[in-house]
C-alpha cells in the first residue's frame, strides 16, 4: 500500500478510522504549518525517591496542579517535531510513520512504537515497542526496564482533553500529565 505524504501523518496511520475521528482531534493532527496550541495541564510525578530523582535528572516538568502548556507541531519532511513547553520546561519529540503502520515517537535516544486506535470516540495510543535508537540501529528494551506509556486524546466541549502516563518498571509512575488543549487560542 502506498501512502501519500500529502496526507497528515495521523491520517496515514489511522487509515479509514481517520474519517471517524472527532473533528477537533483531526484538526489537532492535520497540521502542516506550525501553529501554537495552548492549554492547562496537571502534572504529577511518582511518589518514590527514585522516581522523583529520575524525573529531575531527565529534566521533566515539575509537579503542578495547573501549568500552562504551549504545543507546537512542525512538519519536517515526513516527520513531525512536537515541542511541548510546560512553563519553563521544554520536551521535544519527533513522530513519524513506522513499519506496520506504527507511530514512532522519539525522545532523545528512546523510540516508542504506538498502534493508534479510535475507541469510543477517543484516540488511544497502544504502546507496542520501545527501543534505544542509535542512528539506524534499534535495540529493543526488555519489558522489565522499558518505560510504558498510556495515552489518550478526546474531544471535550471546545477543547481536546489529553491524558499521558509514563511508568517505569518497579519504580512505578514516573510522570503523568493531563488536561485540556484549546485549538483556537494561543494565550
Amino acid at each position: 500500500m502506498i501512502l501519500s505524504t500529502e496526507l497528515p501523518l495521523y491520517a496515514r496511520l489511522l487509515g479509514p478510522a481517520w474519517e471517524q475521528l472527532p473533528e477537533r482531534l483531526q484538526r489537532l493532527h492535520q497540521t502542516f504549518a506550525p501553529v501554537p496550541i495552548s492549554g492547562q495541564l496537571e502534572v504529577r510525578h511518582g511518589k518514590t525517591v527514585a522516581a522523583r530523582l529520575l524525573a529531575r535528572l531527565l529534566r521533566l516538568p515539575s509537579e503542578a496542579e495547573s501549568v500552562h502548556i504551549t504545543l507546537m507541531v512542525e512538519q519536517r519532511g515526513e516527520a513531525q517535531q512536537w515541542i511541548r513547553q510546560f512553563g519553563p520546561v521544554c520536551i521535544a519529540t519527533t513522530q513519524q510513520y513506522g513499519q506496520d503502520a506504527f507511530l514512532l515517537e522519539r525522545f532523545g535516544i528512546v523510540e516508542f512504537g504506538f498502534d493508534l486506535k479510535l475507541e469510543q470516540g477517543q484516540l488511544v495510543y497502544h504502546q507496542r515497542q520501545v527501543s534505544l535508537r542509535l542512528g539506524c540501529c534499534a535495540l529493543p528494551l526488555p519489558k522489565w526496564i522499558a518505560p510504558l506509556v498510556f495515552a489518550t486524546e478526546k474531544s471535550k466541549g471546545d477543547a481536546v482533553e489529553i491524558s499521558v502516563e509514563i511508568r517505569l518498571g518497579k519504580l512505578g509512575l514516573l510522570l503523568a500529565y493531563g488536561g485540556k488543549l484549546w485549538l483556537n487560542q494561543t494565550t
